[in-house]
C-alpha cells in the first residue's frame, strides 16, 4: 500500500496569479531558436498582440506591452501621467490600493486616500464628496478588483461620478479583472487601464499592458524617466518595435493566448468566470466558510474566513501537502485569517470541482464534522441551473 498518496495526485493551483498556462501555450522553443526581436516577423507578433489586447480592453486605443510585472505598468502610469505636487485620490481597499498610494508618494504627489474597510464596499456618497472637495485633482487611482480581499469595485459607477464633477484622469488597475470581468475602457471613460500577463491571460509573469485614452495622451507629464517612457514606447510600438529587448517568448505565448480568448469569445469567458465565482461561493458557504464581501465578490477569487475551529494557515498547508491543492492566504492584516480560492484564467469546472472536494476532505481531516459531498453538491447544483 502506498504510504504517501499525494504521489498519485497532480498539483492543482487556485491562485490569483500566476494562473495555469493555457494548454496550447507550450515552451517547446529551444534557446537557439528564439527569434530576434528586430525583425519584421516579430514586429507582426507585437502588432497582433496589441490589436487583440485592445479588444479585451474594449478600446479603440492601442495598448502598450511592457516587459515588467503589473506593478511596472502601475509605476509607468504614475510617472507619465502625474507631476510633482499633483493632487491625486487613491481608493484604498487593501494591499493593492495601498500600492497606488506608495507609488504616488514615491513620485511626490499630494496623495489623498479614501479607505475601504475589509468587508465593506466603497461608499459612493463619500467618494462623490471627496471628488467635489478637490477641484485641482489630477488623477483618481483604483483597482477594479482588490485581490487581497476579493472585493469588486463598481468601476462604471465610480467613473460616472468622477467625470460628472472633475477633469481628473481615471486610472484603473485591471490586472486581476481583465478576462474575468467586463472592463469597457472607452464607454466607461477610463483614461488608463492596466493589465498583466500572469492573471486572466494564462501567460507566465513578465508582461504588463497599459492602454491610454486620447485625453490621457494629451496630458503626459514632463517628468524625466527612462525605461517607462511611454511616449517613446508609443512611437516604436506603432510599428511593432519595442524600445527595449522584450520578453520574446512570453509575447509569442501571449499571442497564442489572445487567439484562444478570441476563439472562446470574451463574453463567454467572462460568463464562465462569473458562474465559477457564484458556484464556489455557494460551495464554501455550505461548508461553513464566511465570505469577506457577501454581495461584492469578484469573479477572480473568493476570499473567505474559515469555519469556526479551523486555522486558515493550517488548512492551506494541509491542502497543499496532502492533496496538492494550492490556495492563497491573506496578506498584511489578513495574514493567517483568510483563505483565497481563485478561479481565474484557464481553469475549468472540473478543476474547481476537484479543489472543492479537497477542501471537504481537509476539513474532515482537521476534525470538522461535515457531510462529505455537501460543498461539491452545492457547486454542482448551481452549475446545473445553467
Amino acid at each position: 500500500m502506498i504510504s504517501d498518496k499525494s504521489l498519485l495526485l497532480k498539483t492543482r493551483q487556485f491562485l490569483p496569479g500566476p494562473t495555469p498556462i493555457v494548454s496550447s501555450n507550450g515552451f517547446g522553443t529551444s534557446v537557439e531558436n528564439i527569434q530576434y526581436h528586430r525583425t519584421e516577423n516579430f514586429y507582426q507578433v507585437v502588432t497582433s498582440c496589441r490589436e487583440k489586447l485592445a479588444r479585451v480592453m474594449q478600446t479603440k486605443s492601442q495598448p502598450l506591452i511592457i516587459t515588467s510585472s503589473g506593478t511596472g505598468a502601475m509605476e509607468a502610469a504614475v510617472v507619465n501621467l502625474t507631476s510633482e505636487g499633483d493632487e491625486v485620490l487613491v481608493v484604498n481597499a487593501g494591499k493593492f490600493g495601498e500600492r497606488w498610494s506608495l507609488l504616488c508618494q514615491s513620485y511626490n504627489c499630494n496623495v489623498h486616500e479614501l479607505p475601504v474597510a475589509v468587508g465593506d464596499g466603497l461608499n459612493l456618497e463619500l467618494f462623490e464628496e471627496s471628488i467635489k472637495s478637490k477641484p485641482k485633482l489630477k488623477a483618481c487611482f483604483i483597482q477594479a478588483y482588490e485581490t487581497s480581499t476579493g472585493l469588486c469595485l463598481p468601476v462604471e459607477k465610480i467613473s460616472s461620478i468622477l467625470k460628472a464633477h472633475s477633469q481628473a484622469l481615471f486610472v484603473v488597475d485591471g490586472i486581476s479583472a481583465l478576462c474575468a470581468q467586463d472592463l469597457k475602457m472607452d464607454s466607461w471613460h477610463i483614461d488608463c487601464l492596466i493589465g498583466g500577463s500572469q492573471k486572466g491571460f494564462g501567460v507566465p509573469p513578465g508582461l504588463s499592458f497599459i492602454a491610454l485614452s486620447s485625453v490621457a495622451m494629451e496630458q503626459f507629464s514632463d517628468r524625466q524617466c527612462f525605461y517607462f517612457d511611454l511616449k517613446r514606447e508609443f512611437k516604436g510600438q506603432k510599428k511593432g518595435v519595442t524600445a527595449w529587448t522584450p520578453a520574446i517568448t512570453l509575447l509569442e505565448v501571449l499571442d497564442q493566448s489572445l487567439s484562444k480568448i478570441e476563439e472562446i469569445g470574451l463574453n463567454n469567458l467572462i460568463e464562465h468566470h462569473s458562474l465559477l465565482a457564484q458556484s464556489v461561493k455557494l460551495a464554501l458557504k455550505e461548508l461553513g466558510f464566511v465570505p469577506l464581501n457577501e454581495e461584492l465578490c469578484s469573479n477572480t477569487l473568493t476570499a473567505v474566513y474559515p469555519p469556526d475551529g479551523i486555522d486558515a494557515k493550517k488548512l492551506i498547508q494541509h491542502l497543499r501537502e496532502k492533496y496538492k491543492v494550492i490556495c492563497a492566504g491573506g496578506q498584511a492584516g489578513l495574514s493567517g485569517k483568510i483563505v483565497r480560492f481563485s478561479h481565474l484564467g484557464f481553469v475549468d469546472t472540473m478543476d474547481v470541482l476537484s479543489g472543492i472536494a479537497a477542501v471537504e476532505f481537509s476539513l474532515k481531516d482537521l476534525g470538522i464534522d461535515i457531510r462529505l459531498g455537501s460543498g461539491v453538491g452545492a457547486f454542482m447544483q448551481n452549475l446545473g441551473k445553467e
